[in-house]
C-alpha cells in the first residue's frame, strides 16, 4: 500500500467489497514495486495500468485488469522546496506536466 497519501484510499473500496488484504509493505512510490515482484513473486500490486505495463516489459510483472472498478486519482510532482527556483528543475517540472495533461492518452498517438 501507498504511504503518506491523502488520496483515494483502494483500501476502502475494496473493504466495502467484502475483501480484505494482507498488507506487508507500505511504500510512498510505486517505484519499487518490480524489484519486490521479483523477490516476493506470490505478492500483488495495485498499480496504474500504464505502469502496470511498463512492469510486464521486465518479464516479472503480469499486468491484469483489477476484477472491480477503481477510482482516478491524481498525479502528483514533488521536490524539495530548496529546489523550487532551480531554472532545469522547473524546466523538467514543466514538461513532466506537459506530458501528462493528456494522461492517460499518452502514447495514443
Amino acid at each position: 500500500t501507498l504511504s503518506g497519501r491523502s488520496s483515494v484510499s483502494f483500501d476502502s473500496i475494496i473493504e466495502e467489497r467484502g475483501i480484505k488484504r494482507q498488507i506487508v509493505m507500505k511504500t510512498p512510490h510505486f517505484l519499487i514495486v518490480p524489484l519486490l515482484i521479483e523477490k516476493q513473486p506470490d505478492l500483488i500490486a495495485t498499480v496504474p495500468w500504464e505502469l502496470a505495463n511498463v512492469y510486464s516489459l521486465y518479464g516479472n510483472v503480469r499486468a491484469v485488469e483489477p476484477p472491480i472498478d477503481l477510482p482516478t486519482f491524481a498525479i502528483n510532482q514533488y521536490w524539495h522546496p530548496l529546489y523550487n527556483h532551480e531554472p532545469s528543475l522547473i524546466w523538467l517540472r514543466e514538461l513532466v506536466k506537459k506530458n501528462f495533461e493528456r494522461y492517460p492518452d499518452i502514447g495514443s498517438d
